[in-house]
């Protein structure tokens, strides 16, 4: 195998593995809706882990900084 067919079948695996994780966080609320009001995290949005019920839930910034206050 050349160089240039080694950097072709990594490219397809990396693009492979993207599309699945992606495909794998739009599938699941508990990674991507925050456990309070909903919203919807995308991939930048800052989290704050809580546990609920014995579950760890994510929650947006707004949320996390009315947790602060109580």
């Amino acid at each position: 195998m050349n160089e240039e067919a080694i950097n072709l079948v990594l490219i397809l695996i990396t693009f492979t593995v993207m599309i699945v994780g992606t495909f794998i966080y739009c599938n699941s609320p508990d990674l991507h809706n925050c456990g309070s009001c909903g919203k919807f995290l995308n991939i930048k949005d800052k989290r704050f882990w809580y546990k609920v019920n014995g579950k760890e839930v994510p929650f947006c910034n707004s949320c996390h900084k009315k947790q602060d206050k109580n």
